[in-house]
């Protein structure tokens, strides 16, 4: 009998319904039947610019962003959900609070927000806690990124990176373009802007192309400077990735064989803990900065053997976590 599965996105920027549709389109391959729970317009431009065929999508917006926890607004987004009780299994991308309404519900994703943000309601923090005591619910999470603390409170699965392909495709440096992006969960559009322009008054720029997030073009841009599609033709295109460092933004540029060099808001744990491990599995450099991201990315374009032991670095990261979740959630 067909398994359906319902699919429960954290509304935060784009990286967990991207994870979610990933998911999605292997579930459909094994025969079961998914459900995105997710705001459409988010769906629909995430799959155009992937490439893929959209899931069934029930139009469900969490507003659980970071403004909406720290404001106190996201804590009954689960009462808006419709009744679950025909789905087979129930998977919540980092939303804790699906446990009480399905007790035998799924976590994904690699951090907690509770533990996440420091300004986070401390009566919050710790009723989430007893709900996870409670419950100790499952929990997949890629290993590259699981923060530590994901084993003590749940039961917790690590697969590979969510990418749409099982393979990387580690291109030479020969295509010398970089882009930069701020995606659509933090605070560094100002940053990035004011970088971006002083970039429009450089003569001298190791890249041939550099694709921007169309956030933060410029009015009247130079001829080099392409508003960003985010496609999977564009980071095939492209060799560096400076990025603000969530999840998918990262899978997307390393799955290509980008490598990664970081910027991002100070005080957010989750961006730093990113950092660290892009640094620690050798696949980037993590900085807070963009100006120093700018820096060490064009000595990258310029070095040989940096990019040589980077295409080593790619080649030992494991891609195949949409796969090695389905075979968890339909055993």
């Amino acid at each position: 009998m067909t398994k359906k599965v319902a699919l429960i996105a954290c509304s935060n920027g784009l990286g967990h319904v991207r994870r979610l549709i990933i998911l999605s389109q292997a579930l459909i391959e094994h025969g079961a039947k998914p459900t995105l729970f997710a705001p459409l317009n988010a769906v629909t431009k995430l799959t155009r610019s992937m490439g893929v065929k959209a899931p069934e999508v029930y139009d469900f917006d969490s507003h659980t962003t970071v403004d909406d926890w720290l404001e106190e607004r996201a804590f009954s987004w689960y009462k808006y959900l419709p009744d679950l009780s025909d789905y087979d299994q129930v998977v919540s991308d980092n939303l804790v609070e699906i446990l009480l309404i399905r007790p035998d519900a799924w976590l994904l994703g690699s951090f907690l927000w509770h533990e996440t943000l420091y300004n986070f309601n401390t009566n919050q923090r710790l009723n989430l806690r007893k709900i996870l005591s409670s419950y100790r619910p499952k929990m997949i999470s890629s290993m590259f990124f699981s923060a530590a603390y994901l084993a003590e409170y749940t039961r917790l699965f690590e697969v590979g990176l969510f990418s749409i392909k099982t393979q990387t495709r580690v291109h030479p440096v020969k295509d010398k373009n970089v882009l930069i992006a701020c995606g659509k969960g933090g605070n560094v559009n100002n940053q990035a802007k004011q970088f971006v322009k002083l970039l429009t008054k450089k003569k001298d720029i190791p890249f041939d192309n550099v694709y921007i997030d169309p956030d933060i073009i410029p009015n009247d841009p130079p001829i080099w400077i392409i508003p960003a599609t985010f496609t999977r033709e564009m980071y095939d295109s492209v060799c560096v990735a400076i990025v603000r460092p969530g999840v998918g933004t990262i899978t997307d540029a390393l799955s290509t064989g980008s490598r990664i060099f970081t910027f991002f808001e100070k005080g957010n744990s989750e961006m730093q803990e990113n950092a660290k491990i892009i640094n620690y599995f050798g696949v980037g450099y993590g900085s807070s900065e963009i100006e120093e991201a700018w820096k060490h990315a064009c000595d990258y374009c310029k070095n040989n053997s940096m990019q040589k032991n980077h295409e080593r670095n790619i080649g030992k990261l494991d891609f195949n976590g949409a796969e090695e979740s389905v075979q968890l959630l339909l055993a």
